[in-house]
């Protein structure tokens, strides 16, 4: 038995137990806690959706941008082979929005292609050297993903803005002339 029993607890007791010693609990109730004065009290969840801390906290965490290319095929979940090439590029992504040729040495298979949504990259995948035979578009992510294709040249472009499109308004189907509406059970 605890050394706090409050004195109603004894109703519920055994009629053969023995009780040592009642006494009111001396711990704090939630409504007897006095405020604390001189510390600034923060919202978690301000009603008109700004952060109350001095600065926005980033929505994904920081990840650099980087291409990583392979010789190998694409596995289940990742690259395989041996890294061919490895193109890291400084941050922001808006620094980067001219478009920019990068040959791989020999032929990739596979690449993985890493960045920020906030960064707006993507790669366009070539099967020849200097950019030429469009075959595929990478858009770079923060979670490593293998893409694959044999991929002799790689074109870079960050800064794009993403847009999301309307929702579509399409009109309920009609029925033809003369036709009648199905009706279930």
């Amino acid at each position: 038995m605890d050394k706090a029993t409050v004195a109603s607890e004894t109703d519920y007791l055994p009629e053969k137990a023995t009780v040592e010693h009642v006494v009111e609990s001396d711990i704090p109730q939630v409504s007897d806690v006095p405020q604390i004065s001189g510390i600034p009290q923060v919202d978690v969840n301000p009603p008109n959706g700004t952060t109350t801390g001095s600065q926005a906290q980033p929505t994904e965490p920081v990840v650099p941008i980087s291409v990583l290319l392979f010789s190998g095929p694409p596995g289940p979940k990742d690259c395989r082979g041996t890294a061919t090439i490895n193109i890291q590029l400084p941050k922001p992504g808006s620094q980067h929005s001219t478009p920019k040729c990068y040959n791989v040495p020999g032929v990739a298979q596979c690449g993985t292609f890493i960045a920020n949504m906030d960064d707006g990259c993507q790669a366009r995948l070539f099967n020849e050297p200097n950019c030429l035979t469009f075959a595929n578009l990478a858009v770079f992510t923060p979670e490593q993903r293998a893409v694959g294709g044999l991929l002799r040249s790689i074109e870079i472009t960050c800064g794009i803005k993403g847009v999301t499109p309307a929702p579509l308004n399409l009109p309920g189907l009609k029925l033809p002339p003369n036709a009648q509406q199905a009706v279930g059970k």
